[in-house]
């Protein structure tokens, strides 16, 4: 193996579990040319302490590596071949578990397909990959489903006549992340840049895009330009308007491929938001229906749609309620969103949906 490639051995699948259960099962690393010695030496460890650890859990891997690759690759397939040499699972934000969790994992995967084969590239090159055939089983659809949103949350950057990757993995027995830097070349050789340990998680977002405007007793304000201490528009618990403090502000870098939600009322409102980005009730943005009532006005759409603008942001307002006005709709922040304000003050109204309206707004009744 060429100094500062990386390996990585395989072996078939066992049983129904998904493919992606099974990726990552051993991680060997030749690096000593491009990573200081300290840093290498921590790398060994890593690597033996997950051999244990592999060992212990009853896997046997075969003999050594397997061979290395030949030809060029699409470029999801060399994502593909990226995260099966990691030594631990991606660690990302899951579009099925956060903001909030999106039904069963086979339910999930079942409702993305559709996307995933208008990919059709992407499509294409998984099924290749992972020598998948029509008619797809149970297991199958998992697999495509995974392999689809690591592909897009990886996205590596193309640098010369290879792909650079910037990457967080939480090998097994850890309890902090690590960061990978590296590359990868079209022929599926990896080289290994950095690696950086005792990670944090990453940033999920659930903002707003640049340039939505706050509303604010001296003229609206791009949430980008918010700062503690600003004054903002707020709603008391019983949907009237009262000034509020900004207490926090918050900013996520967000990828390329990042998709949000433009939500479209029949006021002519509109506004770009995560799609787990809370209205005033605590609803997401995301369960909102064409034709639902909203505020004083209707739903005309709520689309996802592709984000380029590299941060999400978020405020959190004083108050008892914590809303603000986004290019003038009512929304709740994701920095801190407490029952208090899902619940208006009065007795619960004879109605038997979770959704109902009061003091002109849209109220979800707790419990």
């Amino acid at each position: 193996m060429a100094k500062g490639q990386v390996g990585h051995w395989a072996r078939d699948v066992p049983g129904d579990r998904p493919i992606s259960e099974t990726r990552n099962e051993a991680w060997t690393a030749a690096v000593e040319g491009s990573l200081a010695p300290t840093m290498f030496r921590r790398w060994l460890v890593t690597s033996l302490l997950f051999a244990v650890a592999a060992s212990a859990c009853g896997w046997a891997g075969p003999g050594g590596p397997s061979p290395a690759p030949t030809g060029r690759f699409p470029e999801a397939v060399l994502v593909l071949r990226l995260l099966d040499s990691l030594p631990g699972p991606l660690d990302y934000c899951d579009p099925d578990l956060y903001p909030i969790p999106r039904g069963a994992p086979l339910q999930s995967a079942r409702s993305r397909l559709p996307e995933i084969r208008a990919h059709v590239a992407i499509y294409r090159d998984i099924v290749e990959y992972r020598h998948i055939t029509e008619p797809l089983s149970a297991r199958e659809i998992l697999t495509l489903s995974d392999d689809y949103k690591h592909i897009l949350a990886v996205r590596p950057t193309p640098v010369g006549d290879r792909f650079r990757f910037d990457v967080l993995v939480r090998p097994p027995g850890r309890a902090s992340d690590e960061r990978i830097i590296g590359t990868i070349g079209r022929a599926g050789d990896v080289h290994v840049d950095r690696l950086l340990g005792n990670q944090a998680r990453p940033a999920c977002p659930i903002c707003l895009a640049r340039g939505t405007r706050i509303g604010a007793p001296h003229g609206a304000v791009r949430i980008e330009d918010m700062r503690v201490g600003m004054v903002v528009w707020s709603t008391d618990r019983r949907g009237h308007r009262i000034p509020a403090v900004v207490l926090r502000v918050g900013r996520t870098s967000v990828p390329s491929a990042h998709m949000m939600v433009r939500l479209v009322l029949g006021n002519g409102r509109s506004v770009l938001v995560s799609p787990g980005h809370p209205a005033a009730d605590g609803m997401p943005v995301e369960e909102l229906r064409p034709g639902e009532a909203f505020e004083a006005t209707t739903v005309v759409s709520v689309e996802r749609v592709p984000y380029s603008g590299g941060f999400t942001y978020d405020l959190l307002p004083s108050g008892p309620t914590h809303t603000y006005f986004a290019n003038g709709i009512l929304l709740g922040s994701t920095l801190a969103v407490p029952e208090a304000a899902t619940r208006p003050e009065g007795p619960p109204p004879a109605w038997s949906g979770r959704r109902f309206a009061r003091g002109g707004r849209l109220w979800r009744w707790p419990g």
